[in-house]
């Protein structure tokens, strides 16, 4: 019988026993301690984030001195004897150069490990700690031997530009305009994507689907003979295939949701004007989603709505010091975002501050999306509504981004404000999560913050949480087995950045413990 491995999140540890099993974590600056006692077949491993506990903080599974006693304890209650226990150290990179606050932390989360081991007399069979690259670790019954592979996502740019996807990709276009369908073929030709092919209906379309058998394909919504929805409705019952929509900000807004539903990857917004450098803009952009979309395990992105992820037994509690109020909730997200956003408002309370969305896949239609979840959420007392220039954030209001500009929050006499600003795509995104972010960091909010990043198909977001975390901020992650672009998530994870790692369901019910823990501070 095949057992699922058992993944770690910071400030986690767990236990496999028996004649099978695999364990295994994400390390930046973290530390695993990996206990093993081979004659009665148990590992037992934690993950902790920070070496000790600080003053006015409570004691989690996040701080060594706490994590790493309850690991012990865990083994010995699940049939390992001490005597017979050996330890593997793993994790403790320097990932913070340049940064006061963080820049010893691996090397102090390694040796809070190594006292402890040698304070209860286990002997460190193995070592792999330090360096500056993170590490994805994993150990077996019956194999008992450490996977350690290094993680080349700081190396190889995530913070600049994507992720693992496809190196060859077959695209097909399906669009009635000959000059959209030149323009992207082009394009996609230009960045070494295959075209097999070009649709101006989708009685084309099916036809070249079946022959070609494409990796990806771009879909107009309005479309003659049978419009793009109605097509990516049977498409997804009898042949599914990753689906890029492409449409004009002009679209029925229903629609563009609608597709989201039915399995679409993500939506792009096609200017409504043939202006050949915006729309060649906007092929550049593109060009990294349907690569991004080529990634994707379509399968279980379709039954999304029926997997069920890991619940914690108890609710997660924050060991980070209370810097007072919570006076905001920042989100960044894009492709893969909408529908675990929609299970994060479900858990908002009337009471909860405002919450603000960067998000460019629901920002074409962000009306609609306001307007739908104000319907389904009537009793919660939430207000819904898209951000206008200027206007003031109001506790328990959701504010999303339209299309087309960045937000950013500032304070003024008091008063949060969210201000819309023109400016060019940031890594591929408008608006833009890393936009956000920084401004909470330049108008000194981050400590009265918390930021959190869901699906997001590039590294947008990224470096905005790492300073947004460095000014003070609170990150949380939503969890990265449940969401269709984990690879931002995953990167923030090994450097140690989140508070919490939680599923999208779990993040209200936080949201209130942590402004509990903040008023009763």
């Amino acid at each position: 019988m095949n057992v699922s491995p058992l993944f770690l999140y910071p400030g986690q540890i767990g236990v496999i026993t028996g004649s099978t099993g695999e364990i295994g974590t994400i390390l930046g600056s973290c530390v695993s301690v990996i206990l093993i006692d081979q004659t009665n077949n148990v590992i037992a491993m934690n993950h902790h984030v920070l070496p000790e506990v600080m003053a006015g903080e409570t004691p989690t599974c996040r701080h060594g001195e706490f994590s790493l006693k309850a690991v012990l304890d865990l083994a010995i209650e699940r049939g390992a004897r001490k005597e017979n226990l050996r330890a593997i150290v793993v994790g403790g990179a320097k990932m913070f150069e340049g940064t006061t606050r963080l820049t010893q932390i691996g090397e102090r989360n390694v040796e809070v490990a190594e006292t402890f081991l040698r304070s209860q007399r286990i002997p460190i069979m193995q070592s792999d700690t330090g360096g500056t690259s993170g590490r994805r670790v994993s150990i077996r019954i019956p194999e008992f031997k450490l996977t350690s592979t290094l993680s080349s996502e700081r190396e190889s740019g995530i913070k600049d530009s994507s992720l693992r996807v496809a190196k060859s990709v077959r695209v097909l276009i399906v669009d009635d305009s000959a000059t959209v369908r030149s323009l992207l073929s082009n394009a996609f030709k230009a960045n070494g994507l295959t075209v097999v092919g070009t649709a101006a209906d989708v009685y084309i379309a099916r036809e070249l689907i079946v022959k070609e058998k494409p990796d990806v394909i771009t879909l107009d919504i309005e479309m003659p003979k049978m419009n793009g929805v109605a097509f990516l409705e049977k498409l997804m019952q009898h042949l599914p295939i990753p689906v890029v929509m492409v449409s004009s900000l002009q679209a029925d807004g229903d629609a563009a949701l609608r597709a989201l539903e039915l399995g679409a990857i993500e939506f792009v917004h096609k200017p409504s004007q043939f202006d050949p450098i915006v729309l060649k803009q906007m092929a550049d952009q593109l060009v990294a989603k349907v690569r991004a979309a080529a990634s994707v395990d379509l399968k279980k992105y379709l039954s999304r709505s029926k997997s069920t992820e890991p619940v914690r037994k108890s609710p997660p509690v924050l060991g980070r010091k209370s810097s007072g109020t919570l006076d905001l909730v920042a989100i960044s997200g894009n492709a893969g975002a909408e529908q675990r956003l929609v299970q994060m408002v479900e858990g908002f309370a009337s009471d909860t501050p405002p919450v603000v969305i960067s998000c460019s896949t629901i920002s074409g239609f962000a009306e609609t999306w306001c307007k739908k979840l104000a319907t389904s959420h009537k009793s919660t007392g939430l207000n819904f509504r898209v951000i206008r220039d200027g206007e003031p954030l109001r506790v328990g209001s959701v504010n999303v981004a339209p299309a087309g500009s960045h937000v950013t929050v500032s304070e003024r006499n008091g008063l949060l404000t969210a201000k819309l600003v023109q400016g060019e795509s940031v890594m591929g995104q408008t608006p833009s999560g890393d936009v956000l972010f920084k401004s909470l960091v330049s108008s000194q909010l981050g400590p009265r913050s918390l930021g959190i990043v869901t699906s997001t198909f590039g590294a947008d977001g990224v470096q905005g949480a790492r300073d947004f975390v460095n000014s003070g901020g609170t990150l949380f992650v939503d969890s990265p087995s449940g969401v269709v672009f984990p690879h931002a998530m995953e990167a923030l994870i090994a450097e140690g950045l989140p508070s919490e790692v939680l599923s999208a369901h779990e993040i209200g019910p936080a949201i209130l413990m942590m402004r509990s823990k903040r008023v009763a501070a």
